[in-house]
């Protein structure tokens, strides 16, 4: 999702919004946020594992390097997985998948 497109609010019938419209923006504002730090993160990875940089053996430099991956991977986007269960075992009886 780009930049600045943080969706609609949900509303209520009535007209009422509901409480996670403003969490989600939260949500989306908190990952814009992190974009810079991310790349600063990833950019310190690559320059830690550089084989020319004379830090890339030491202890030090792996534990930059390492800190860094963490840090880039713990705030990545990750695609919500298709798991394509078709039917499920329920109280000894089958039941198939509901459509949304």
């Amino acid at each position: 999702m780009a930049i600045g497109v943080f969706g609609q609010i949900p509303e209520l019938p009535g007209g009422a919004s509901v409480v996670s419209g403003p969490l989600y923006w939260i949500y989306e504002w908190s990952h814009a946020g992190l974009t810079p730090s991310r790349a600063v993160a990833d950019a310190a990875r690559l320059y830690f594992k550089n084989p020319l940089n004379p830090f890339a053996q030491t202890t030090f430099g792996k534990s930059i390097a390492a800190a860094a991956e963490v840090f880039e991977r713990a705030t990545r986007r990750y695609a919500k997985p298709e798991w394509n269960i078709s039917s499920t075992l329920i109280g000894g009886g089958f039941g198939t998948a509901r459509s949304r």
